[in-house]
C-alpha cells in the first residue's frame, strides 16, 4: 500500500546527514537504505511497528483446555471430576480446572507429592 505520495506506507522520511554529511536532507528510508547498503551504514529501512502487550494465561483452564495441558482426553478429565480425583470449580455451569491443581494432580500420578 503506497501513501499519496509515492511511499509505502508506515515508511517515514528521515534525515541521514548526522551519519554522512554528503547525503541529501529528506530521503526516504528506503532509498537510503539501497544508497548506504554497501558502504557499511546500519540497515535503516525499518517499518514503524506497534508494540503488542503479552497475553495474559488464565487460572483457570475449562475442561478441553485441561485435556490439551495433560495431554488427556475430554471424556478423561470429565471422569476424573465426576470421581472426585480432580478438583474443579463450576463457574455458570462450567467445569473449570486450576493449572496448580492440575500440575499436583500429575505430580500425585508420578509419586513425587
Amino acid at each position: 500500500m503506497y501513501s499519496a505520495f509515492g511511499v509505502p506506507h508506515g515508511w517515514h522520511t528521515i534525515r541521514v546527514r548526522a551519519r554522512n554529511p554528503a547525503a541529501p536532507y529528506g530521503i526516504r528510508r528506503w532509498q537510503a537504505k539501497a544508497k548506504f547498503q554497501n558502504k557499511g551504514f546500519a540497515r535503516m529501512a525499518c517499518r514503524t511497528s506497534k508494540i503488542e502487550p503479552t497475553p495474559i494465561q488464565p487460572r483457570l483452564l475449562a475442561v478441553k483446555a485441561a485435556a490439551a495441558y495433560m495431554g488427556a482426553t475430554v471424556w478423561a478429565i470429565r471422569q476424573l471430576a465426576w470421581n472426585r480425583e480432580l478438583p474443579f470449580c463450576k463457574i455458570g455451569g462450567r467445569l473449570l480446572f486450576d493449572r496448580a491443581d492440575l500440575d499436583h494432580y500429575i505430580d500425585m500420578q508420578k509419586g513425587v507429592a
